[in-house]
C-alpha cells in the first residue's frame, strides 16, 4: 500500500497543506450529467458493470433483486434513509463504503449530513461539502470519511494525494461523492451504490445498488432499505 500523505485532507481540527499540489479541475459550464437515478444507474453499468471481481459477479436472474428503488420527499426523508444504514456498524458489522452517485445539488453532502448526526458524537458536528477540501474526516464513532472526487482531473490523483489510503481503513464510514471518478480506487472494497435523482426540488427518487456489497452485508442494507420504504426493481 501507498504511504498516506496527509497533506490537503483536511478535518474537523484544521487542515494540512501538502506539498505537492492537487491534480485537478474544474468541470466546464456546459457539461451535462445524468439527473435521474434510472440513467444515473445506466451510466454506472456501463463504466462498472462488466469489471467487477469474479468473487462478485452473479448471473443476471441473481442480480435482478439487487436494486431497489424509494422515494423521499424531502431532505428528512433523505437524511432518515442515512441514519437507517448508520445501523450497520460495530458490533453488528463493519462500516460500509457509500458510493454516492447524482449531479450537483442532488442531496448526497444531505445524506452524509444525516448519517454522521446519527452516529455516536456526530449530532453537534457540522457537516460541509468537501468539493474544494476534496477529503474531511468528522471524529463521530465510528469515524466517517467524506471524499468527493468530483474535482479530480482522473483517478491517478486519488491514490497521488493519498485519498485512496483513505478508503482503506477499516472501521469508519466512507462517503464517496462523484466515484466514478476513481472507480478502482473502490474495487476492492464493499460498497453500496447509491443514486440520487434530481428531478424535483424536492420530491427525489432513489435507488440503492448491492451488487458490489459483500455478500455477508448484502441481506442487512437490503432489509434496511426495504425498511425505508424501498421496493426491489429490474434492471
Amino acid at each position: 500500500m501507498r504511504a498516506r500523505q496527509e497533506g490537503g485532507v483536511k478535518t474537523c481540527g484544521g487542515e494540512k497543506q501538502s506539498p505537492r499540489q492537487p491534480h485537478i479541475r474544474m468541470r466546464p459550464p456546459n457539461a451535462t450529467f445524468a439527473t435521474s437515478a434510472s440513467a444515473q444507474f445506466a451510466q454506472h453499468k456501463s463504466r462498472v458493470g462488466m469489471s467487477l471481481p469474479p468473487c462478485r459477479r452473479r448471473p443476471s436472474s441473481y442480480m435482478s433483486a439487487m436494486r431497489y428503488q424509494l422515494h423521499t420527499s424531502g431532505p428528512d426523508d433523505t437524511q432518515k434513509l442515512a441514519a437507517a444504514l448508520s445501523t450497520l456498524r460495530p458490533p453488528q458489522c463493519q462500516p460500509l463504503c457509500l458510493a454516492l452517485h447524482g449531479a450537483l445539488g442532488a442531496g448526497k453532502t444531505t445524506f452524509v449530513q444525516g448519517l454522521v448526526h446519527a452516529l455516536d458524537g456526530g449530532a453537534d458536528l457540522r457537516v460541509q461539502s468537501p468539493t474544494f477540501a476534496l477529503a474531511r474526516t468528522y471524529p463521530s464513532t465510528p469515524k466517517v470519511h467524506h471524499l468527493d472526487l468530483y474535482r479530480l482531473e482522473d483517478e491517478t490523483a486519488c491514490f497521488d494525494l493519498g485519498l485512496a489510503d483513505l478508503l482503506e481503513d477499516e472501521d469508519v464510514f466512507r462517503c464517496v461523492e462523484w466515484p466514478e471518478m476513481a472507480p478502482s480506487a473502490l474495487n476492492s472494497l464493499s460498497v453500496v451504490d447509491i443514486f440520487f435523482d434530481d428531478n424535483a426540488e424536492d420530491a427525489r427518487t432513489h435507488v440503492v445498488d448491492v451488487r458490489r456489497t459483500a455478500v455477508d452485508l448484502r441481506q442487512k442494507v437490503i432489509d434496511v432499505v426495504v425498511g425505508c420504504g424501498g421496493v426491489a426493481v429490474d434492471d
